[in-house]
């Protein structure tokens, strides 16, 4: 309700529509000469979103307002060592939310790189209430064989063989570069024939035989 005006419909309208449609009624009337109108939020219905993953304080977060990903992370505890695409499951549109949007049928799905929430990118990727956020855990591979430090590494981005030896110290001096082979999930037999501008992927074992005598 408002003075001279009556009531303002105010449902699905943000503040600034709420001002416009106050204003322009107070000029209709010529009440007041070109009126300044200023709406603000007292109270936000309460919301929650839903983190799981690879952070520190998963669960229920609730939020309020403009709520970002980034600052539901933050809160949640991420790390920037996850994996290297965050999803954010949601509630389609018109629907009523009812709990995790995980568990809504034809729920809508957004990804976000994780780059573009380690250099501030993300900030414009607003929250509703509902969404499941998932922050997979890194992605990692193994090298082994004949290089200086075998051992199990995190993917982080594109990453070719060539770089995947270069983290693992390089190749020995008795290590054949030329006959490296990977085993990757879901194939049964190894790739021979890799070649150093091959991309690694999540999961993928790289041998690195010893030299033929």
């Amino acid at each position: 309700d408002f003075p001279y005006i009556g009531r303002v419909p105010a449902a699905g309208k943000g503040v600034r529509a709420i001002e416009a449609e106050i204003r322009n009624r107070l000029a209709e009337k010529k009440l007041l000469l070109n009126p300044v109108v200023n709406v603000d939020v007292k109270a936000f219905r309460s919301q929650i979103v839903y983190v799981l993953g690879a952070v520190t304080r998963g669960g229920a977060i609730r939020i309020a307002g403009n709520a970002t990903l980034m600052s539901v992370l933050a809160e949640a505890g991420f790390n920037t060592k996850s994996g290297s695409v965050i999803t954010i499951t949601r509630w389609p549109k018109g629907t009523t939310v009812n709990g995790p949007a995980a568990n809504a049928p034809n729920a809508e799905t957004l990804r976000v790189n994780r780059k573009d929430i380690e250099f501030g990118s993300a900030q414009s990727v607003l929250l509703q209430h509902g969404d499941t956020i998932n922050v997979p855990e890194a992605e990692k591979y193994t090298i082994t064989g004949y290089v200086r430090s075998p051992n199990v590494y995190e993917l982080d981005g594109e990453v070719t063989i060539l770089q995947a030896l270069a983290i693992a110290g390089g190749v020995t001096e008795q290590g054949a570069q030329n006959r490296i082979e990977i085993q990757r999930q879901g194939q049964s037999k190894p790739i021979k024939n890799v070649k150093l501008t091959d991309l690694v992927n999540p999961g993928d074992i790289i041998t690195v035989p010893r030299k033929r005598i």
